[in-house]
């Protein structure tokens, strides 16, 4: 069996340096490593990646950009969500009345946010209102107290889901997103940095 990622970084002991990632989602400190942890949007990602400002970023696609190398971790499904209330309201009576709805995101620079516009502008509702939340907790309660809805990983939820806090709405099938690493073609990384990300990749395929 393949070692956890930590098991691996924990094994560099002749390894030093800084490792730049800015990524989306909350990751493990790595012992042994100067690994630098940032956060920030899909487009904020991006830049940093192209401008050699980090060495790696994790978003959830691949942006099929000629400059960038994408290595695929793993596949995130992606759910409409309100609380009980809406959900029944939904379930009762169609989804436009989502219409009168305050729609939750992290922002319109998130990917989730411009994916859930365009779903929801097939489904014939359109975003009047909008609240903007910097963190997926603080989406997930204020969804949770019932003064809107949100496109947010299923995973994230499942707590909420299995106490009836959270519901999925049905008017739109799950999505899902290959979240992966990506770095710039042209970037010479160190070798620290080819060791984390192999240990990236094998703790994928664990």
């Amino acid at each position: 069996m393949i070692q956890s990622l930590d098991e691996q970084i924990g094994e560099l002991t002749e390894l030093s340096g800084t490792i730049r990632i800015r990524t989306q989602e909350y990751a493990r400190q790595m012992p042994n490593v100067n690994l630098c942890i940032e956060h920030g949007a899909h487009q904020e990602i991006l830049k940093g990646v192209l401008d050699y400002e980090l060495d790696f970023g994790i978003v959830p696609e691949n942006t099929n950009r000629h400059e960038l190398l994408f290595h695929p971790i793993l596949e995130e499904t992606i759910v409409f969500a309100a609380s009980q209330t809406i959900a029944q309201n939904v379930k009762k009576l169609g989804a436009h009345i989502l219409n009168d709805q305050l729609f939750i995101s992290n922002g319109t620079s998130c990917l989730y946010h411009t994916s859930a516009i365009d779903v929801l502008k097939q489904a014939g509702i359109t975003v009047k209102d909008a609240l903007e939340l910097p963190s997926l907790e603080m989406v997930k309660q204020y969804v949770g107290c019932g003064k809107g809805y949100a496109l947010i990983p299923e995973i994230a939820i499942r707590k909420e889901l299995e106490t009836g806090e959270l519901q999925i709405l049905s008017f739109a099938p799950k999505m899902t997103f290959t979240h992966g690493l990506i770095t710039h073609k042209n970037r010479e990384h160190s070798v620290t940095s080819k060791v984390l990300q192999s240990a990236f990749m094998d703790f994928d395929h664990r």
